[in-house]
């Protein structure tokens, strides 16, 4: 009976252990695929991250716009159009201003930010379309055929400026002279030109300044008060004292004159009366004028 109560207890402990090591190894086995489930994880995450980076990298995400934009994006901005500008552009001659603004968008962008034309030996058709150059504030012609000045218009306002608009027409041949009296320029020049081709000369009441050198019969432009003119330009013009005392009278505010040295000499006395005139200018010479 001791016996088997022995091998009882033998038995018993004997199974007891073979539990803790079952228990123990269970244990063990489980922690094992933990740790391995973790590792497989922590893999499959990096795999993914480097397959995301991978497929990031070989697909191209098309950015909307740039492929049809990328034409305009090389397109220059200029604010001064010049004659070096239209002949890139293979344009010898200005049919209209509506044209020439389709022609400039071929190369430049934002047209409307053209604020100045300077243009050199130019044949000009016609300035029809001009009110498409919105931001224009001068224009400048030298040694240019222009057909007629008709459609000739600035679309900005620039309120109190004395100088723009403005307009400039330096040994130019006008066929057509046209009625200018609409405009609202600030500052005009005509030079060389024989106002003797003309029947009627009409300009805008607005000018403050009017140069009109190397001119023939300028007494045409002088039909009217010019009540805002301050400074008037009648250099290398065949004028007499009387001549030149009936366009002053024209101008009663008027501050600066520019003339011709052959109109004095040493002995000679030039007295006019004109309200507002605080210096006389003239080629060579400089004297203090009579109010």
């Amino acid at each position: 009976m001791k016996k088997m109560l022995l091998y009882t207890g033998v038995l018993l402990c004997f199974l007891f252990l073979g539990c803790d090591k079952k228990i123990e190894k269970k244990i063990t086995d489980s922690q094992t695929v933990e740790t391995l489930n973790n590792e497989t994880n922590n893999r499959l995450s990096i795999n993914d991250n480097l397959s995301k980076d991978k497929i990031e990298e070989e697909i191209i995400i098309p950015n909307v716009g740039v492929n049809e934009n990328i034409e305009e994006e090389k397109k220059q901005i200029i604010k001064i159009l010049r004659t070096e500008n239209l002949q890139a552009l293979g344009i010898d001659k200005i049919v209209t201003f509506r044209d020439l603004y389709e022609q400039l968008s071929v190369q430049y962008n934002e047209i409307e930010r053209i604020n100045t034309i300077r243009i050199d030996n130019y044949s000009i058709e016609s300035f029809y379309g001009m009110e498409l150059f919105t931001n224009l504030a001068s224009m400048n012609f030298n040694n240019c055929v222009i057909s007629n000045l008709d459609n000739i218009i600035f679309i900005k306002d620039f309120g109190d400026s004395p100088i723009a608009p403005s307009l400039y027409f330096n040994n130019c041949t006008i066929g057509e002279f046209s009625d200018l009296s609409q405009i609202s320029l600030k500052e005009l020049l005509i030079s060389s030109f024989d106002f003797n081709n003309v029947s009627e000369v009409h300009l805008p009441d607005t000018l403050r300044t009017l140069h009109l050198p190397d001119c023939k019969n300028v007494l045409k432009c002088f039909n009217k008060t010019f009540n805002g003119l301050v400074s008037l330009n009648l250099s290398r013009n065949e004028l007499t004292e009387k001549e030149i005392l009936m366009i002053l009278g024209m101008c009663p505010i008027l501050e600066f004159l520019y003339l011709d040295d052959s109109y004095f000499n040493e002995n000679d006395e030039f007295i006019f009366e004109v309200p507002n005139i605080e210096k006389l200018h003239y080629i060579g010479k400089e004297t203090s004028a009579y109010n």
